[in-house]
């Protein structure tokens, strides 16, 4: 079998000896791409691995350490799996006679180079794409479209001392808006675009409307975050964006959930995650999550809470379920304090429960980012009880016997 569908895995084939093997299927984390043909071979999700046949398990993807460590958690042993960028090193492989090893390691090679080249003009074309915007905040070219920003500490107070409840839009929610697939977890869903179109433009005091602060200087981030965000701030982004942005208004940062991976000042984040935790010390919270997303467990970010429920939903397309979901976070009551990470869908869970009394948090990948943050990782990173959906493999989440956390289960909506 060949884990992955991108262009390696033809690459993949190609040092393949034909008659001397047999290719039973591809493996590949995409959800949109299971059980549908590639190549005129169908393509399992890796949780499917242990029901399949193979001899090997050649991974075709640049990304190679951390699908091992995927199916090395789903029980395939080491000596099934062969990575094509690595592999052609190993003497063990270059007596596999389904493989041609010379044209291998020349092929290898030459990827290398061409991805290292072509990396080297795909970031260099968007650094000096975006170069413009960056700068303008200096040149103060009011022909260009830059939204205000609230100072973080504003955000804070409104949520500390007012009660104010957070809905935030980044990038996945901008693309359900205009009708884009684009988060996995999210198919688009026209009603769910409807909700997210209408809930952008409210002017409610305590409801705090945040979009991420990618739209001026990048110098607070890490060279890598910058650099996604300038390849993902193309200009036809920011066209898309400026048609849900009023730009007389003035926004809270998006980020405020993402203090520790992005940025470069790693002492801040500290005093940011001290003021998330000073929101909900000794009240009681109600958390609602996906089912693998276990916030907070593992760590200490509600240890200074009164109390924590949980509502678990579905990982995958909780919108579907929103009806249901709502329904049962209004039979609790209002001095809980409601975090909702559930993708989109939480945008507007926070909304409207908001708009009935709560006080609701869209708190987004704040435990992910903790966690991160207590181990000093430098790029996001797997979290082997929770579900990470930014990281190749995150979707294979271990079981959770943590006994806290299974009591703190007060219901479980599923399809």
């Amino acid at each position: 079998m060949i884990f992955g569908t991108g262009n390696c895995s033809e690459r993949v084939e190609s040092i393949l000896v034909n008659g001397e093997y047999e290719l039973t299927g591809y493996l590949d984390n995409n959800p949109q791409k299971h059980y549908k043909l590639w190549n005129g071979h169908m393509v399992f999700p890796p949780k499917d691995v242990a029901e399949l046949q193979f001899d090997y398990i050649i991974i075709a993807t640049i990304h190679y350490s951390t699908i091992i460590e995927q199916l090395i958690n789903l029980s395939v042993p080491e000596d099934k799996i062969i990575s094509y960028y690595t592999g052609y090193e190993s003497p063990k492989n270059s007596s596999l006679s389904f493989i041609n090893n010379k044209k291998w390691e020349r092929n290898v090679i030459n990827d290398y180079i061409d991805a290292k080249f072509d990396n080297y003009i795909k970031k260099n074309k968007f650094r000096i794409s975006n170069l413009v915007y960056e700068m303008n905040p200096v040149c103060k070219d009011k022909s260009f479209f830059f939204p205000e920003f609230y100072p973080i500490d504003y955000t804070f107070k409104k949520i500390i001392e007012e009660n104010a409840s957070v809905c935030r839009f980044g990038d996945g929610e901008f693309s359900i808006m205009a009708g884009e697939n684009r988060p996995k977890f999210q198919l688009v869903n026209n009603k769910l675009s409807k909700r997210l179109c209408e809930i952008i433009t409210k002017n409610n005091p305590n409801i705090l409307i945040c979009i991420a602060n990618n739209y001026g200087s990048l110098e607070v981030y890490t060279d890598d975050a910058a650099d996604a965000i300038r390849q993902y701030m193309t200009a036809e982004v920011r066209k898309q964006h400026r048609k849900y942005i009023d730009i007389s208004k003035t926004y809270h940062d998006a980020y405020i959930t993402r203090p520790y991976i992005l940025r470069k000042d790693k002492k801040k984040p500290k005093e940011i995650f001290n003021c998330f935790k000073s929101i909900w010390n000794k009240k009681d919270i109600l958390i609602v999550e996906g089912e693998y997303t276990r916030m907070g467990v593992g760590n200490d970010l509600f240890a200074n809470a009164n109390s924590i429920k949980r509502i678990l939903v579905p990982s995958v397309n909780a919108f579907d379920k929103y009806d249901e979901i709502l329904e049962e976070v209004l039979k609790f009551n209002k001095d809980n304090i409601v975090l909702a990470s559930v993708g989109p869908t939480a945008t507007v869970l926070a909304y409207d429960l908001a708009c009935s009394g709560y006080q609701a948090l869209d708190i987004g990948h704040l435990d992910l980012e903790y966690e991160w943050y207590l181990m000093g990782a430098d790029t996001k990173v797997n979290i082997p009880q929770k579900y990470v959906n930014e990281v190749c493999g995150g979707e294979v989440v271990s079981d959770c016997n943590d006994e806290a956390y299974i009591s703190q289960v007060v219901s479980k909506i599923t399809f």
